[in-house]
């Protein structure tokens, strides 16, 4: 089995966690040779982009002198807190946060059409999508498919946001714990929404707690889970640089096809390319070590692994191709997970 392997770029405002003064968009200037380095080993991104990092002439202009050479593919990634229209019951938005389930769904809905029109206008009608901060549920998944999205890779599989909080006190994100890394389909109806899961692995003596969903026991949960992973008994470890050493994403790949996963799905921040972008990644050294570590997976997938490369809506439509049947893999339109309830 060749695997599919993806590289799937949450590509937004520098810094995007620190809510002071006017927003930034150095690390745009970076992808040009983030796809450079791609070109090179024959791989092709995906950037999910930010309604911000659209609406910002310099960036755009980046993004769209990318989409035109054909080697990659725009996506949509929707910050709740920054993709109009604004929400006059949330005051201090960018303090907080908030995630896209905590506003109404008419709100919800004209965020997503706001974020897929200026999109559309400047790259062409995307079709891949992942939530900010993660958030996905059922009203989510109906949305993008009514308006013709093909996949989403939000899931992060084994793990839980539930103690993340948003803007509303006692909101937090999404619960991935028991959620499969493997891709399948959410139907509605006669449409259907692929899901490509971020790749991570659980690794550990106590590896086959990877998928416990400790958050739903709320601090003593969170707890165990911490605990498990400090200690290494239970770690969850992501197909991603900064987050994760190129040895340790190197294990991954060997992990999930050792198992017959099918899909290497790597992801990112397009922020964490450069010094001072991100929280974790303060310093030109540490900036220089996400380049390193991308440049020693690309080899190592190229090179070692062998992959087939696409871009994140190439993969889904050959991946619908070939696991065609008349019964949904995975969910039906009554059995899409249900929204977030916070109390």
């Amino acid at each position: 089995m060749t695997p599919d392997f993806l590289i799937t770029i949450d590509t937004e405002a520098d810094d995007e966690w620190h809510d002071e003064g006017d927003r930034t968009y150095a690390n745009i200037q970076a992808l040009p040779r983030l796809q450079d380095l791609c070109d090179h080993h024959g791989l092709k991104p995906t950037y999910l982009a930010t309604y911000d990092v659209t609406a910002d002439d310099a960036s755009r202009e980046i993004l769209q002198a990318l989409s035109r050479a054909g080697n990659c593919e725009i996506g949509a990634h929707l910050h709740a807190w920054s993709t109009p229209p604004d929400y006059d019951l949330m005051p201090n938005i960018f303090q907080h946060s908030p995630y896209l389930h905590e506003f109404p769904p008419d709100v919800q809905a004209a965020k997503l059409d706001a974020l897929t029109g200026i999109l559309t206008e400047a790259y062409g009608k995307p079709q891949s999508y992942r939530g900010g901060r993660w958030a996905f549920d059922s009203l989510a998944a109906t949305m993008l498919i009514e308006r013709g999205y093909v996949v989403d890779t939000s899931v992060t599989p084994g793990i839980s946001w539930r103690i993340n909080g948003g803007y509303s006190p006692g909101s937090g994100g999404p619960d991935y714990s028991r959620e499969t890394v493997r891709p399948y389909r959410l139907v509605l109806g006669s449409a259907e929404l692929i899901e490509a899961p971020v790749s991570i692995a659980a690794t550990g003596a106590l590896r086959h707690l990877g998928h416990t969903p400790f958050e739903s026991l709320g601090a003593l949960g969170a707890l165990c889970r911490r605990g498990l992973h400090k200690t290494g008994l239970c770690r969850m470890v992501w197909l991603r640089p900064g987050f994760t050493s190129a040895e340790q994403m190197h294990w991954v790949c060997d992990n999930l096809c050792r198992r017959g996963i099918p899909l290497l799905n790597l992801m990112f921040h397009s922020s964490e390319l450069i010094p001072r972008g991100s929280p974790r990644v303060r310093t030109q050294a540490a900036a220089d070590e996400i380049w390193a570590s991308l440049g020693s997976l690309f080899e190592y997938v190229t090179g070692h692994v062998g992959v087939r490369a696409l871009t994140l809506t190439s993969w889904a439509r050959h991946w619908q191709e070939q696991h065609r049947s008349p019964t949904p893999a995975r969910a039906t339109s009554a059995t899409l997970r249900e929204a977030p309830t916070h109390g």
